[in-house]
């Protein structure tokens, strides 16, 4: 059965020979501009059709036609805030509290409720004085709940003027900053009653208004109706007005219907044809007139449109014959964006079916976004094959590019801190701003030369100068805002911020390298350049004084809480819009996104002063009237559409309840809505070959190892080399190293490197240009007393404080002797315990002789036959024993294991690999000096060394059982023949470097994208 459009419905009954020849004296009235421009359209389209002339009628939207009563203009939401602060802030002076004023940025959350309650309370034409005196008397109810007992301690506090009731709305106070010098009754001072004040703040907020010839919605829609209800025809600029395609009417509004439609000066078309709307479809094809017993009020989408119909019936009624039931299909997707990627596969199937008619101008189809987090990911999801597309719906500013730019960007600004009289960012915070999108597309190199000068300093600060003198293209990003509560500084910042973003990205799309989205980023960086001018102009006209708070977070919360409007071509391509967008409008194909319950209908929380009990007892709207107008689109959407798609998101996991709306679970249960196709989509994990990259070896390469070559094999390498030979080519031969990442806490790699300089430079300094240093048990002892310098400062201290500033502050060496601060205090402490406990340690192994820390050495080692291998070794302490023997010691602040167990297991696995480093150095050791020595391996375990000791490492081979390794001999017929396998697989050209065989073991690779492997979770508490 063809499907007759409603708005073409309406045109019908327009152009016939009785009412053509008036078209000129009527107006159409709508309740979006969108259903205004297909109507218009559709008219056209008649007129051709039928071959005749007419003048055209006038086309208005409701909001354009209440404007008509009102003097002035509209006033932006953001100045209505400005001008209410103002109002404010005055109504205090006239109170003679002008001391409690709020600081703006705090006050703006409360005056967004406050003006969508003056708004409410115009548009449904309360009594202001009325509801708010209700208001204040209920909070009086609901607050007076202190016992006798609780309130006379009260009163000790407040003074004897505190008496229960008559002062119970103190404690519906707002509060502004108090001063810690403050007094008690200069603190009880502090305070305002928010509910007293609001009906003196509603009177005097409108006659601001009047006298500046502005105003805001609901106070527009107020004046309309005081005018029209006393308005008679011979008024009125049009013989008659035609409302289209209203929902829910507020008070306002009844009162301009009602009289209109008394003084024959309307008509009213209802869009009313959905089955779910009536008791009985078979009757709704019998007749044209709709009457209440027809209507099905138990459904919520026909609470306020049923009685609508009723009171306003149209003058011609419309065709209900062709309504009929679409080809329903509610599809489950287990992913959010998963959505956004079925929504390609379906519109090609509507062009492949003939869905869509023509797909270079697909306007018979619209999507509907429900979660504007989907916009981004649907429009890098359309197929190429659709030709336009049009997107009508408002884009959260803080879903955007842009918006996250802005706030790494104040982020950094309002973290700024000066050292030394010099001006620095924080780490954190830059990080932000050179990794974003932009930066990288704007100033690639510059952006990679400073994280990469930073990581190889380990810098936590930059220096702001060293910025200027080095990137000045970047100087438009890091130029200091030295007082955020400036204005001036912070506005003229961010204007040349946003001017020299726009001109950068247009340079970029000039040249043909554009970012993503090119047009739509220049879009939004217009929008945040038109609000921050608008924000300048009205903070310096208001005169508004930041106290609490900065402009930069003044800028942040007004863009970031804004939605920016996108609004195309409506006559050409694929419709992309919100619900809302959808009034009046009829489409072939329907997809309907998001279709979760608490996304649709979505939960709204009431920003809002007035109880909902009041709201519901003056007539305002409520929670449910947001209920009626989802419902009522959203059955009236289906109506006339042949083809519809609902799908929602499917996940159980994390914050999503994986809950389809109850609106499909109403069309799977309702009668009038019959053969509904339910379905899921499945992810079915993919079964292709694993991906297998390999690398064949080559001589030339193999030959810098062997002796005569510039590249060096090491316990690193080796160890490396075990566990993935892919990555040893990749850092050992292509030289291609992971990039340091800097920290702004110390973490276990920094912690152990400071304590072992430490015991470093304290066994060196008291070895002095001896060639050893005989350690005893007394001398162990005396340590932690030791006292150096002019004032006699704790040697252990000393040390510490020098090495902390230089590993961890990075500090120069001339400011090495700088006191500690803040973490690096309660480190030091807790470092000078541990190793005092270590030195106590000790005097278990004395005596000995301390010989070296970080004993480096080269040199060509024969491994076998043909193999003669450069090698490097740092070993980092060496110990001379009384019985001749070497210890060679490893410091550890990971969980190596000593307690290796069988042999086998150095090479075959990487938990054992502090031991197979020792022995690995011992047998390196012997056979470069040409000795024949014992060598104690012994690991220093930074995490067991307070509770366990120093402990022997141990070991077992095929004869015996697990012993402590005392010396390297010990193993040697066992490790050798292995470490000689290893090393000539290495230079086996037969055996490529392939990638590791146990995953497991790539969860912290930095190659790991390049082998698509899946990538580490890492999370620090």
């Amino acid at each position: 059965m063809e499907r007759y459009p409603f708005l073409k419905q309406i045109i019908e009954k327009y152009t016939t020979d009785a009412e053509l020849p008036n078209m000129g004296e009527y107006c159409f009235v709508f309740p979006n501009r969108r259903s205004s421009t297909f109507f218009r359209r559709y008219l056209f389209e008649r007129l051709d059709e039928i071959g005749k002339i007419s003048f055209l009628p006038s086309f208005t939207t409701i909001s354009d036609f209440i404007g008509r009563f009102s003097r002035g203009a509209e006033a932006s939401r953001n100045e209505q805030l400005f001008i209410l602060y103002d109002t404010y802030r005055n109504l205090l002076l006239k109170r003679g509290q002008i001391g409690q004023l709020r600081d703006f940025d705090r006050f703006r959350f409360w005056a967004d409720l406050i003006l969508n309650d003056f708004n409410d309370v115009d548009q449904y034409m309360v009594d202001a004085k009325l509801l708010f005196k209700n208001v204040k008397d209920l909070k009086e109810i609901t607050a007076d709940y202190f016992t006798e007992e609780q309130k006379a301690v009260v009163t000790r506090f407040w003074g004897d003027d505190f008496s229960g009731k008559d002062d119970v709305d103190r404690f519906w106070l707002h509060t502004a900053n108090v001063d810690s010098c403050c007094d008690e009754a200069s603190i009880r001072g502090k305070f305002l009653n928010l509910w007293e004040i609001l009906y003196d703040l509603y009177i005097d907020f409108r006659k601001v208004l009047r006298n500046r010839k502005l105003y805001y919605q609901g106070m527009a829609y107020r004046n309309a109706a005081e005018i029209i209800k006393h308005t008679d025809i011979a008024d009125l600029q049009y013989k008659r007005y035609i409302f289209v395609g209203f929902n829910v009417l507020s008070t306002a509004e009844l009162i301009i219907f009602e009289r209109l439609r008394d003084i024959g000066a309307a008509d009213f078309y209802w869009d009313f044809a959905s089955p779910a709307f009536f008791n009985n479809v078979s009757e709704l094809q019998k007749n044209l007139v709709i009457r209440r017993q027809m209507i099905n009020f138990h459904n919520k989408a026909t609470r306020f449109v049923g009685r609508n119909l009723l009171n306003f019936p149209p003058l011609y009624p419309l065709d209900t014959h062709s309504v009929s039931i679409p080809d329903i299909e509610v599809v489950a997707v287990p992913s959010n964006i998963g959505q956004a990627k079925l929504t390609y596969t379906i519109l090609e199937q509507m062009v492949d079916g003939g869905d869509i008619k023509d797909k270079d101008d697909a306007i018979d189809t619209c999507i509907v976004v429900n979660d504007e987090s989907l916009f981004v990911p649907l429009m890098h999801s359309l197929p190429e094959s659709i030709g336009a597309i049009n997107i009508t719906m408002g884009l959260p500013v803080r879903n955007t590019a842009v918006a996250a730019l802005m706030t790494a960007v104040i982020s950094m600004q309002l973290r700024a801190r000066s050292l030394k009289g010099r001006y620095h960012f924080i780490m954190k915070m830059w990080y932000g701003v050179l990794n974003h999108p932009f930066m990288q597309a704007i100033a690639p190199s510059e952006s990679n030369d400073i994280q990469s000068a930073l990581i190889s300093g380990r810098r936590y600060n930059i220096d702001i100068q060293w910025l200027y003198d080095n990137y000045p293209k970047l100087r438009f990003v890091f130029n200091t805002v030295r007082n955020v509560k400036s204005s001036m500084e912070v506005y003229d910042y961010m204007s040349i911020l946003m001017s020299t973003l726009s001109s950068e990205l247009r340079i970029l799309k000039d040249n043909g390298n554009p970012v993503d989205g090119t047009d739509r980023q220049l879009a939004i960086i217009d929008y945040y350049n038109r609000q921050l001018d608008e924000l300048r102009q009205l903070t310096e006209l208001y005169a508004i004084e930041m106290n609490e708070s900065s402009y930069f977070h003044l800028i942040e919360g007004f863009v970031n809480s804004s939605t920016l409007n996108f609004e195309g071509k409506p006559l050409k391509g694929l419709q992309v819009m919100s619900l809302l967008e959808t009034r009046a409008l009829d489409f072939d194909n329907l997809i309907m996104l998001s279709m979760n319950e608490r996304i649709f209908p979505r939960k709204h929380f009431a920003r809002t002063f007035i109880p909902n009990a009041l709201r519901s007892g003056y007539g305002m709207s409520t929670l449910d009237h947001q209920e009626s107008i989802f419902s009522y689109y959203f059955y009236r959407l289906l109506t006339r559409a042949r083809k519809v798609k609902l799908l929602y998101d499917s996940r159980t996991s994390g914050i999503s309840s994986g809950e389809m709306s109850r609106y499909l679970y109403q069309l799977r249960y309702l009668e009038c809505f019959p053969d509904i196709n339910f379905r899921s989509v499945e992810y079915v994990p993919s079964t292709a070959a694993e991906r297998v990259i390999s690398i064949e070896k080559r001589k030339s390469e193999l030959d810098r190892l062997r002796k005569g070559g510039d590249l060096y094999l090491s316990a690193s390498a080796l160890k490396t080399f075990k566990k993935c030979p892919l990555l040893f080519y990749l850092k050992y031969i292509k030289n291609l190293r992971d990039e340091d990442e800097v920290k702004d806490y110390m973490d276990e790699a920094t912690y152990g490197n400071i304590v072992h300089h430490v015991m470093q430079h304290l066994y060196e300094g008291l070895r002095g240009p001896a060639d050893t240093l005989t350690v005893t048990e007394r001398l162990l002892d005396e340590i932690p007393h030791m006292r150096c310098g002019r004032n006699g400062e704790n040697l252990l201290s000393n040390l510490l404080r020098r090495e902390i500033n230089k590993t961890y502050h990075h500090l120069p060496d001339d400011r090495l002797d700088s006191p500690l601060e803040g973490d690096s205090k309660i480190i030091a402490a807790i470092m000078l315990r541990f190793i005092q406990r270590m030195l106590v340690c000790e005097k278990a192994l004395a005596p000995f002789e301390f010989y070296s820390a970080e004993m480096k050495e080269r040199f060509c080692w024969m491994i076998e036959d043909g193999i003669e291998i450069n090698f490097t070794m740092s070993v980092d302490r060496v110990d001379y024993l009384p019985d001749g023997s070497i210890r060679f010691i490893d410091y550890k602040t990971g969980a190596d294991k000593t307690d290796v167990g069988d042999c086998s297991k150095l090479f075959s696995g990487h938990d054992t690999d502090a031991v197979f480093q020792l022995l690995l150095y011992s047998e390196a050791y012997c056979a470069c000096h040409g000795i024949d020595a014992d060598i104690h391996p012994m690991v220093y375990k930074f995490k067991t060394i307070s509770t366990e000791g120093l402990v022997d490492c141990t070991i077992s081979t095929p004869e015996h059982k697990k012993f402590k390794l005392s010396s390297h001999r010990q193993v040697h017929d066992y490790f050798m023949p292995q470490l000689r396998h290893l090393i000539s697989r290495i230079f086996d050209t037969d055996e490529p470097f392939y990638q590791a065989k146990n995953e497991d073991d790539c969860k912290y690779c930095k190659f790991i994208s390049m082998c698509g492997r899946s990538a580490r979770i890492d999370t620090q508490s």
